[in-house]
């Protein structure tokens, strides 16, 4: 442990040792006690040193006989009652005693001589008769009242008295006998004294104090409840002890104890900082270098009033003297540090104690749901804190209390660090931001901070957010701003926070290059560290789910062949891996999208590997998948899949089920089934108005790929008077039936031909792709 000596402290402030004391002498310096006044001089070790003198004048002679001492500071801290006048001279130093008091003297270490000044002992009482116990008087003698002086009491003197009232009460004492033989009283004198000592010591024993109402010292018969102890740990004798197979007390947990050690956050600083503190750093260290507990807790409180958590911390931790509420102390240097520990746990529990420990407990991280119902007294209390520390915490307490959706007390207390000379107007942008956003007028919010056009890190990532909320692009000259904000947090999760940000605005605007050049940058920064591992996999995934969806074909093709972090499907989630798998599929490449999912069993996955398997000529595979499945997407492809199988009067049939008649219409041709193909086309030339050999026509001439291109222009409607006339049944001779040649236009065969091609096409891809990722 550390020891502010006067040698440390002189170099602390950029002097020496050496020169202070050859500019001002040796440092004299005194301290009153009960009983005696004590002169320390301070001088270098290896000084020699002798006390001479008689009973009303002394001097302490110095070698060398050079030697000057500093006397200004001697009456600073005692009376003129023991030491009237203090006197220096060359390597001496006179003392001027008002008393004929004792003299004590020492070297307590090598160059610090003490010497205490004494009160003169009392009169010694009259003596005592010397008498045999058999010889003592028969009467009682009253037992005059146990009364200390406090704190300098001695142990031996109570002693002396208890003997002598216990002599008094247990001895029949001879009439002719006046006194208690002296050999009995210093008997039990000294047995008495020493047990008085300890239990004093225990605190089994209380001294009262002369003028006070409390009873006189008495021998405890009872345990000592004390209010200042826990149950556990107050003192009961062996009759006292509760019964063992008695139930267990309750115990109630006093969750506010020493909440009022935060009290002092309410008392308005009259004087200036620098006043205060130099007062109380002057009077930190007394004789000894030992610290005065009372300065040493006014300047604790000096520094956590002015938000310096750091130095408070330190001065507490450094001594081992107990300091009262020393957690809630700690846990509030530590919220100012913005630093993690057990005290600030404890301080976090406090949100409905009374006064400000239920302020700075929002700020230690109290839960969310103990904040609501506090909320008002809180944002109450808040508003009797000086003006600066308002400035300091207004912000952050606003904000935790509008994430705990108490908005009309975090209005207060943005209200209340309004009125503060301290608090920054920028900041008040942020958090009326951060207010109307809580409201629901996030476009309000986003207006608001674009006007006022906020440069510091805080406003530039609320833009950001709120940009992505509103649903409004970022523009560049913002996120340009953004990333050199970032860059000079690179060190830290406030910069990785901000480029998550840029990389969800380039996602969201569709920017993909510049979304994964911004996750490099991150991944550059700090590779091996944990948090920026599991934020770069949440980034990745807002990435490829952006590609997914907004990127075009070629677009597409490029990013998954440039990269591969879309192949690390324990990173990417199942929603993102759906909609890569969906677009594979629709460029061909079927089996590729079959990686992406390939176990799953929700419904979206099993209908991507239904596709596909049709798309890889599998459908016996697909109908697998397909079974019991009942959703019309699922009976879709199930048409599909029975086409590609040759079932087409199966798959005709489903199609029509569907009122899928273009599909229909093919797989009926395919079928053969004129009836379902005369039913269908009828019923769509019908609704056209053309005749029904004319809707043959055009289904026998469709081209392949209809399932994912437009129906052509029909030609318009035949009018009244172009109709042919209308014949009956019985003028119509019979006929056999027309049989029509299918591809008399040579179509079909050409569709077969494209269908091939296609087939070649997709083939060549998948091969480049699979090739593509070997070479990776």
């Amino acid at each position: 442990m550390l020891r502010l000596t006067p040698a440390i402290l002189a170099t602390l402030c950029g002097v020496s040792f050496a020169s202070i004391g050859h500019a001002q002498g040796f440092p004299v310096t005194t301290g009153e006690h009960d009983g005696f006044t004590r002169v320390v001089i301070h001088a270098p070790p290896g000084t020699g040193w002798e006390l001479e003198g008689d009973a009303r004048e002394q001097v302490v002679r110095l070698t060398p006989d050079t030697a000057q001492l500093d006397i200004s500071r001697v009456f600073t801290r005692i009376a003129r009652t023991r030491l009237s006048e203090v006197q220096a001279e060359a390597g001496a130093l006179r003392l001027d005693l008002a008393c004929d008091c004792e003299l004590r003297s020492w070297e307590e270490r090598p160059g610090l001589i003490v010497i205490d000044i004494a009160d003169p002992a009392p009169d010694a009482s009259s003596p005592a008769v010397a008498l045999s116990p058999s010889e003592l008087p028969a009467v009682a003698l009253p037992a005059p009242e146990i009364t200390v002086p406090a704190p300098g009491f001695s142990a031996s003197g109570i002693g002396e008295t208890l003997a002598r009232r216990h002599m008094s009460e247990r001895i029949t004492i001879p009439p002719e006998a006046a006194e208690m033989p002296a050999t009995a009283a210093a008997a039990l004198t000294a047995e008495l004294g020493s047990s008085l000592a300890e239990a004093l010591g225990q605190g089994l024993l209380e001294a009262a104090v002369p003028g006070d109402t409390t009873p006189p010292v008495q021998l405890l018969d009872a345990p000592h409840e004390s209010a200042d102890l826990p149950a556990n740990m107050r003192v009961t004798n062996v009759t006292q002890r509760r019964d063992p197979d008695a139930a267990p007390e309750p115990q109630i947990a006093d969750i506010c104890r020493d909440a009022d050690a935060l009290a002092f956050l309410e008392t308005p600083m009259i004087e200036p900082f620098g006043q205060v503190y130099g007062r109380l750093s002057r009077g930190l260290y007394g004789e000894f270098d030992q610290p005065d507990a009372e300065v040493r807790r006014g300047l604790i409180e000096l520094y956590l009033a002015s938000g310096f958590g750091a130095e408070a911390r330190a001065l507490i931790a450094n001594h081992s003297d107990p300091v009262y509420g020393r957690e809630l102390l700690i846990g509030l240097a530590d919220v100012f540090e913005r630093r993690n520990s057990n005290s600030r746990m404890r301080l976090a529990q406090l949100t409905g104690c009374e006064g400000p420990a239920s302020v700075m407990a929002v700020l230690a991280g109290a839960a969310s749901e103990d904040l609501h119902s506090a909320a008002p007294a809180i944002a109450l209390i808040f508003t009797g804190f000086t003006p600066a520390m308002r400035a300091m915490i207004g912000v952050d307490l606003a904000k935790r209390l509008i994430e705990a959706d108490a908005v009309d007390a975090a209005r207060v207390v943005v209200g209340s660090t309004r009125r503060s000379e301290w608090v920054d107007p920028t900041v008040l942008d942020l958090i009326d931001a951060r207010l109307d956003q809580a409201r629901g007028f996030s476009d309000v919010a986003f207006a608001r901070l674009t006007h006022a056009q906020s440069r510091d890190t805080p406003g530039v990532l609320a833009r950001l957010l709120l940009a992505l909320e509103t649903g409004n692009r970022a523009d560049a000259e913002l996120l340009a701003t953004a990333e050199a904000l970032a860059s000079t947090e690179r060190g830290n999760a406030e910069g990785i926070e901000i480029m998550a940000v840029i990389v969800r605005s380039h996602a969201f605007s569709g920017a993909h290059a510049a979304g994964f050049a911004a996750l490099d940058r991150i991944a550059s920064w700090r590779p091996e560290h944990s948090e920026t591992r599991a934020r770069m996999g949440q980034l990745a995934d807002v990435m490829w789910l952006s590609v997914a969806q907004k990127a075009d074909d070629l677009s597409f093709m490029q990013l998954v062949l440039g990269r591969d972090g879309w192949r690390d499907t324990g990173a990417l989630r199942l929603e993102t891996r759906q909609a890569l798998a969906a677009r594979f599929v629709d460029q061909g490449l079927a089996s590729t999208a079959l990686t992406l999912v390939p176990e799953a069993q929700d419904h979206t996955s099993e209908m991507l590997r239904a596709r596909a398997h049709i798309e890889l000529g599998d459908p016996q595979a697909a109908l697998e998948i397909l079974t019991d499945r009942d959703s019309p997407e699922a009976a879709l492809l199930r048409a599909r899949a029975l086409e590609a199988l040759g079932e087409n009067a199966r798959a005709a049939e489903t199609y029509e089920a569907l009122s899928r008649v273009p599909e229909a219409t093919s797989a009926a041709i395919s079928a053969s089934d004129w009836r379902r193909l005369e039913r269908l086309t009828a019923s769509d030339a019908a609704q056209d108005g053309r005749s029904p050999l004319e809707g043959i026509s055009r289904a026998i001439a469709q081209p392949p790929g209809y399932l994912d291109q437009p129906l052509p222009a029909v030609a318009p409607p035949v009018g009244p008077q172009d109709a042919p006339p209308v014949q009956t049944a019985a003028d119509q001779p019979e006929e056999a039936p027309e049989v029509f040649d299918f591809d008399r236009l040579g179509l079909i065969t050409r569709s077969e031909t494209l269908l091939g091609e296609s087939a070649r096409l997709r083939d060549s891809l998948s091969s480049l792709l699979h090739s593509a990722s070997v070479s990776e």
